[in-house]
């Protein structure tokens, strides 16, 4: 609906073309969980007059680097507050080891870049659905 101002997407989604969404207008957040995006996708989300905040989850080490190869656009996003790459691990420590070695060599924006470590457990198992769930029912959008 037109009225969405957060929107979450994934794990895996298809292509996202932002200036067909009926909510592009009150998009101020989006979330894409587990995903390879273009970067015909990425430049027109980080430039556009809305969204303040997108966020990249990756529930696997080995996809963080997709979204540091992508960092080029967020120097000249008008409005983005922040682009935040979030590695989900088994621990926090085993996520910031990930996200520690993907930025290594890159050149950002560390005001607008955020890096989030998250662990993977819930209950003692791994549960990334839990956690997101976790996260989402504790945020102040809610």
């Amino acid at each position: 609906p037109p009225s969405v101002s957060s929107l979450c997407l994934g794990p895996v989604h298809g292509a996202l073309d932002y200036r067909h969404l009926s909510c592009a207008r009150n998009l101020r957040t989006l979330t894409s969980i587990d995903t390879f995006m273009l970067d015909a996708e990425i430049r027109d989300l980080v430039l556009s007059p809305t969204i303040r905040t997108i966020r990249r989850v990756y529930t696997s080490g080995d996809r963080v680097p997709l979204a540091f190869d992508q960092l080029g656009y967020v120097d000249t996003a008008p409005v983005l507050e922040k682009l935040e790459i979030v590695c989900v691990a088994a621990t926090e420590k085993d996520a910031a080891v990930i996200l520690e070695n993907a930025a290594s060599g890159y050149d950002y924006d560390r005001s607008r870049v955020v890096l989030t470590s998250m662990s993977h457990m819930h209950n003692g198992t791994a549960d990334h659905i839990a956690v997101f769930h976790r996260e989402w029912s504790t945020s102040p959008l809610v």
